[in-house]
Order: C-alpha cells, then sequence, then structure tokens
C-alpha cells in the first residue's frame, strides 16, 4: 500500500489493511475531522454496512501510530480525531504454530530424538468480502 495523500482541510485519513481493504474497496480515505473516536465504527458501518460485525469488532486500531481502544462503550475514551490524524484500521491475523518432524533418518531412542522444531505462520483473517472478492 502506497502512502495516503494527506488529507483535505477540515479531515483526517483512514487507513484500511487486510481485510478492511477489501471489504471497503479501498486502501484509505478522508474523513471529516472533529468525530468522536467513539463514534468512529458507527460512522464507518453507516458508510459500508456490515463492516462492523465482519471487520471491525476484531480489529486493532491506531490513532498517529498509537493503538487506542473503540469500544464505544460508555465513559470510553475521549478523543476527538482532529485535522490532518491518521487512523489505520487493522484486522487480526491469525497465527498456526506447527510441528516440523525431524528429518527422516535411523530411528533414534527417546533420548537421542532432538527436539521437534517449531514454525510460527502468520496469515491474513479472511472474511466473506474476501471470498466474494476471488469468485
Amino acid at each position: 500500500m502506497a502512502s495516503a495523500p494527506k488529507p483535505p482541510a477540515g479531515h483526517f485519513n483512514i487507513l484500511y489493511f487486510a481485510s478492511a481493504s477489501s471489504f471497503t474497496g479501498k486502501d484509505h480515505e478522508a474523513l471529516p475531522a472533529m468525530l468522536p473516536l467513539r463514534n468512529l465504527f458507527a460512522e464507518l458501518e453507516s458508510r459500508y454496512p456490515g463492516i462492523k460485525a465482519k471487520v471491525l469488532d476484531s480489529c486493532l486500531v491506531t490513532v498517529n501510530l498509537d493503538y487506542v481502544d473503540v469500544s464505544g462503550e460508555e465513559g470510553s475514551d475521549d478523543t476527538v480525531l482532529q485535522e490532518a490524524d491518521e487512523v489505520a484500521i487493522i484486522p487480526p491475523e491469525r497465527l498456526f504454530l506447527c510441528t516440523i518432524p525431524p528429518q527422516n533418518g535411523p530411528p533414534a531412542t527417546s533420548e537421542e530424538s532432538p527436539p521437534p522444531r517449531m514454525l510460527l505462520v502468520v496469515t491474513a483473517k479472511s472474511t466473506d468480502a474476501e471470498h466474494q472478492a476471488k469468485d
């Protein structure tokens, strides 16, 4: 993803990654500033029906590279998104831990067996929107 252009006056940028980008069909967009952070998901849901349940409820959000809580609950963060702020919507990724068996060779006793090697695989979490885009 290329960097987003500077937002117009009175706006902030929102960057969409992985399934958020697939769902919106955009890498980024500018939204009007002075939006309370706790209202961000409702605003995005009004623009992209279904995004809250399929993407936003399980994503991370940053404002100017700092992770923030967008719970929308009473008493939550009173942050207001300001002009030229940068918000990123970062969907979760799936982590898989795989055991790699020892290479073929003569059988070894349990005392001689090397410990199994582990491999960590990271993949983007797929959504219905991504599957529909591939069809």
